[in-house]
């Protein structure tokens, strides 16, 4: 049997004999994900695996609403992740449960920026001691603060601390 009816309680079943839980459609089929389509070139791919997890695959944005969407995109030749909001409503990163850190990796694996629970950043750190830590890796490291009139930096290098001007050349 390959599709139910379930007239009584008003549900389908395709590739069950019974839908799940009460939805009103369900569809098992671990071979063929559910597809929506508008017509051949636009679609979305629903897959759930075994674990319970939902994956959406479609060549076109994730509209959540009519203010908000994810984008999977290419912006010159390189394949981008935009997530966006509508104009009074920030976009807001959270994690899903309470004293969890937020990481930020490369497509590698490597973590080049982490948000603490504590509200701590660390740059080139995985565990920031201070409010805003910067870790180069290197015997200088440098960061770069540019205002309206001039570009400074803050550092350290083989001698000490250093803060350095462009606009008049002086170490201080």
């Amino acid at each position: 049997e390959y599709v139910r009816f379930d007239g009584a309680n008003q549900r389908l079943g395709i590739g069950t004999t019974s839908a799940i839980n009460s939805s009103k459609v369900s569809i098992v089929d671990t071979a063929k994900p559910l597809t929506l389509a508008y017509d051949g070139s636009n679609y979305a791919t629903f897959k759930v695996s075994s674990g319970g997890a939902l994956t959406i695959d479609t060549g076109n944005d994730i509209n959540l609403d009519s203010y908000t969407g994810i984008t999977n995109y290419l912006y010159r030749g390189t394949e981008k992740f935009r997530i966006t909001a509508g104009a009074s409503s920030p976009v807001v990163f959270q994690p899903k449960a309470d004293a969890y850190d937020m990481a930020f990796n490369q497509y590698d694996g490597n973590e080049v920026m982490r948000i603490t629970d504590g509200g701590a950043v660390g740059i080139g750190t995985d565990a920031p001691s201070q409010k805003f830590e910067v870790n180069g890796g290197g015997t200088s490291t440098y960061m770069k603060i540019v205002g309206q009139n001039n570009t400074g930096y803050i550092g350290q290098d083989t001698v000490g601390m250093a803060i350095y001007q462009e606009a008049n050349a002086a170490m201080y």
